[in-house]
């Protein structure tokens, strides 16, 4: 990607279960049989009611209120993810937030504008008792919650976090609270092929997570009968963006750089193909299908979505059309004003 600096670029949410009960149905489950029914029942869940009226949202900012178990600490400013890299340059609400260190009322700005068109429930923002506590701690990574797991929490912990800004994880979140998954855990569709020893260590070394947290949230597989999705969605904004290649040092990744590797660092398959993903900065066709289906009642105008990309990891495919300069051939600027000609005696006969 050339509009990357390094891998420590690219951040990535944890979706939490709650006192991390999909763990436990990983590991508890006597077969594949039995995981899979486990799995589907754990996830349908976690929908909200059809008859929902309204979803409480409330942002927590004080000490009273609690992240892992521990108080939040004073509010630190986050890192706002440039909009070259979301490819977001040119996008009039991302311009609107950026660098904002107003963050709830950045997040609030996104959600109405191109969430709340698209549900049928209002999004109430509240001063307490909401639904979904929000913090902005960082250092402690952007999590959610899936869906109604927000309910069972206790009531002064936050079932969210935003340790960095950007328009892509506000809603990226908020799609977990909708009860998405992440998109490259879809079992319809190609698989991604792994070099698993390669992503535990890119894991590690990036977002610092140990092998079962990488595994739970990159590489498992969900079931058939545990969605109620569609199928695999390249442009979904739940789908993480994974390099295709990674430079290494010996045996020791290099987060700050990237492919074509410096001297003395060897490219490395971060998948066997060597084929990534691009990053994904606005909800897609498919996100919003299946958002208004398993959600239907919304009423508002759609929001954007995600444009077809080209290799460069989310920037559009631009198609240029080349002319001759007609100053340099006269002939060509002939025909042109003929042309033009030809065309208003056409109109003018009509």
């Amino acid at each position: 990607m050339s509009n990357l600096r390094g891998l420590e670029d690219v951040h990535m949410c944890v979706q939490k279960s709650l006192n991390n009960e999909l763990s436990q149905i990983v590991s508890g489950a006597k077969n594949q049989e039995h995981h899979d029914i486990l799995l589907a029942a754990f996830q349908r869940a976690k929908l909200w009611p059809a008859d929902k009226k309204e979803l409480t949202i409330q942002f927590c900012t004080t000490s009273d209120y609690t992240i892992q178990g521990q108080p939040l600490p004073p509010q630190q400013p986050l890192q706002w993810t440039p909009l070259q890299i979301l490819g977001l340059q040119n996008n009039s609400l991302a311009k609107k937030i950026q660098g904002s260190t107003d963050y709830p009322n950045a997040v609030k700005t996104v959600l109405i504008e191109w969430l709340q068109p698209i549900i049928p429930f209002k999004l109430n923002f509240v001063e307490s008792g909401g639904e979904i506590r929000v913090g902005f701690v960082a250092g402690k990574g952007s999590w959610s919650l899936v869906g109604t797991d927000c309910l069972r929490s206790e009531p002064n912990e936050l079932t969210m976090n935003f340790g960095w800004a950007d328009v892509a994880t506000f809603v990226h979140e908020f799609g977990h609270v909708l009860g998405l998954i992440h998109e490259h855990q879809n079992p319809r569709g190609a698989p991604i092929e792994w070099n698993l020893p390669v992503l535990y260590k890119w894991a590690a070394v990036t977002q610092g997570w140990d092998q079962q947290t990488t595994y739970s949230n990159i590489v498992m597989k969900y079931s058939l009968d545990s969605i109620n999705g569609s199928d695999y969605d390249p442009k979904s904004i739940m789908l993480y963006f994974f390099p295709g290649k990674l430079c290494f040092r010996g045996d020791n990744l290099d987060p700050g750089s990237r492919v074509p590797c410096p001297p003395g660092e060897n490219e490395v398959n971060f998948t066997k193909n060597g084929v990534g993903t691009s990053i994904n900065s606005l909800l897609s066709p498919t996100d919003i299908e299946w958002i208004k289906k398993v959600y239907p009642g919304g009423t508002g105008p759609n929001p954007p979505t995600s444009q077809p990309t080209g290799s460069d990891g989310g920037k559009p495919i631009e198609v240029r059309i080349s002319l001759p300069n007609i100053k340099k051939h006269p002939i060509f600027m002939v025909v042109i004003i003929l042309l033009v000609i030809f065309i208003l005696l056409i109109i003018l006969k009509m």
